[in-house]
């Protein structure tokens, strides 16, 4: 299954939104992995974008199955990722996608 989710990123909170998703992105790296494995994804990204003068970020996930696990809400990672979601962003609408692509280079 291919899910994704379009937010609004609210009013000054896109620098927040930013060093969360870096942070995610570099330190806590090896436990946002553990966590995917878990929920049963291949894949979650988030991409952000302007669009007449209003920022927006639009999450992406991919399943190995049709639904994926619910996240354990034990874990701080998860409920800092909650938390930070909530704080941040505005969800608009589930977007239906569709992948025409993918790659990804061996670093």
């Amino acid at each position: 299954m291919k899910k994704a989710v379009l937010f609004k990123i609210k009013e000054g909170k896109k620098d927040v939104w930013y060093a969360w998703t870096q942070r995610l992105q570099t330190e806590l790296a090896q436990d946002a992995v553990e966590t995917l494995k878990e929920e049963r994804l291949l894949q979650e990204s988030f991409v952000a974008f302007n669009l007449n003068e209003e920022d927006y970020t639009l999450g992406f996930i991919e399943t190995v199955d049709d639904e994926p696990v619910e996240a354990d809400k034990t874990k701080e990672i998860n409920q800092l990722h909650t938390k930070y979601k909530k704080e941040c962003l505005e969800p608009m609408r589930e977007v239906p996608v569709e992948v025409l692509y993918s790659f990804l280079a061996n670093k």
